[in-house]
């Protein structure tokens, strides 16, 4: 008799985290005098994004662009892999981490993917030790250089939908468990036929 395939789908920041993960990156990778003038530049496109005058995807681009644009992508990935080993674990909910154990242990046939709007770059360190397949924003690079811009739509809203769309085929699914935490969850919160809000405390 054939297993019933689960899958299970993770927003990443404030879901599994307890930080949000750029802006702990940021912290870690650039001086606190640095941090402050990339917030000083970014807050109008703050307040124009709360108004619905600018896209999330825009405000995030001026952002990265402002800290990162120009950086070789080779020291930039080996900045990324240097957070992933010291940082980014310590921001993982242990909630979290005890329900992954408790599904394993359970033996069955499932995967688990981690749907984020943070970078590739930095997650898929964690996710691939992790055993994790990841969906998430991913950077444009040319001639070895990050360009400031994203390679790929930011992965926010509909675009998890359609990302994930793009790669599963969720009929083969016999459960789809979804968590989120955010209105940038709403859409694919509603794949689920078991969705969770604020699951992890």
């Amino acid at each position: 008799m054939t297993r019933e395939k689960e899958l299970y789908l993770f927003d990443f920041d404030g879901t599994i985290t307890n930080k949000d993960s750029l802006l702990h990156f940021l912290s870690f990778s650039k001086s606190s005098w640095q941090v402050l003038r990339g917030y000083m530049y970014i807050f109008p496109y703050v307040i124009l994004m709360k108004l619905k005058l600018y896209s999330n995807e825009k405000a995030k681009t001026k952002l990265f662009s402002f800290h990162f644009k120009g950086m070789p992508f080779e020291e930039f990935d080996r900045l990324c892999l240097d957070y992933s080993k010291k940082e980014l674990p310590g921001i993982i909910k242990t909630s979290f981490l005890d329900y992954i154990t408790a599904i394993r242990q359970e033996k069955k046939d499932h995967t688990i993917v981690v749907v984020s709007a943070s970078f590739k770059s930095y997650l898929k360190f964690w996710s691939e030790k992790m055993g994790f397949n990841l969906l998430s924003t991913e950077l444009e690079v040319k001639n070895g250089y990050l360009t400031g811009k994203f390679a790929t739509k930011n992965c926010y809203g509909i675009e998890k939908v359609n990302r994930i769309k793009t790669v599963y085929n969720l009929s083969d699914y016999a459960t789809i468990s979804v968590f989120g935490d955010s209105r940038g969850d709403r859409e694919m919160l509603l794949l689920g036929n078991k969705s969770f809000y604020n699951y992890f405390k």
